[in-house]
């Protein structure tokens, strides 16, 4: 199980980096979609080590992760029908629509491979559930705004947890 920690350090190396030879202290962490997930992950690696951002900018960010592994396979098959696994299943939805089960090899999403280990770190992400907030200010900007948003969830925890958070609408490029 190392995708996730393996991107989150290479965030973490290069916030790093940054600060060594911008000479700066304040780093402002963002991201869009997964890559808001990853600088969220990477400020909690750096907040554990006393240096955490000052900020976090997310844009459209992967809140459940079998949710987003989801989008994906439906991404998949609207792009490419005729990459469908297999179509022997029992299941009435069509196979790129189920769930990865623990026993398959990954999959395949746009012609990127993400391996079993990946399906199962990302799937087992809630940013919703994870302890505390990773700094004092965040930026959440919110793809589907409403009573259903997952975005306001993710205010109301940052915001218990004692970050000033300000929630903005975005309409990001997906269909």
């Amino acid at each position: 199980a190392d995708f996730l920690p393996r991107a989150v350090q290479n965030v973490v190396a290069a916030a790093e980096q940054l600060r060594t030879l911008a000479g700066v202290q304040r780093l402002v962490l963002g991201g869009w979609r997964f890559g808001a997930t990853l600088a969220v992950l990477a400020a909690e690696a750096m907040a554990a080590r006393n240096h955490g951002p000052a900020a976090l900018v997310l844009m459209a960010p992967v809140i459940n992760g079998r949710g987003y592994l989801r989008e994906l396979r439906a991404l998949t098959a609207f792009y490419e029908p005729g990459q469908s696994p297999d179509a022997a299943s029992s299941s009435q939805l069509p196979q790129p629509l189920q769930a990865a089960s623990p026993a398959d090899d990954g999959m395949e999403v746009l012609s990127y491979r993400l391996s079993a280990e990946a399906v199962r770190e990302i799937g087992a992400l809630r940013l919703d559930r994870r302890p505390g907030c990773p700094a004092p200010n965040v930026l959440l900007l919110d793809d589907a705004p409403g009573s259903m948003s997952a975005v306001a969830a993710l205010k109301r925890h940052y915001e218990q947890a004692g970050a000033q958070v300000d929630v903005r609408e975005f309409f990001d490029s997906r269909l």
